[in-house]
């Protein structure tokens, strides 16, 4: 695993509120520079999905939630 510290430059007039996740994610920034400045126009946050999901895979998830009480 690797952590990286970024140090932030910001007014002091900035309200800056620093957040946590409660699970580990790989988060990708893209960033613009133009001769305006710069920006950062999106981010992806996520993966496609690794398979599509068959009428067991339904079944099983349907019995998994039941089990631990979700939706009931």
């Amino acid at each position: 695993m690797e952590i990286t510290s970024v140090n932030i430059k910001v007014p002091p007039e900035t309200n800056l509120i620093p957040g946590q996740a409660h699970f580990i994610k790989t988060v990708e920034v893209i960033i613009t520079i133009t001769g305006h400045g710069g920006a950062i126009p999106d981010m992806v946050d996520g993966v496609s999905p690794a398979g599509i999901e068959t009428g067991k895979d339904v079944e099983v998830r349907k019995k998994f939630l039941g089990t631990i009480g979700y939706k009931r």
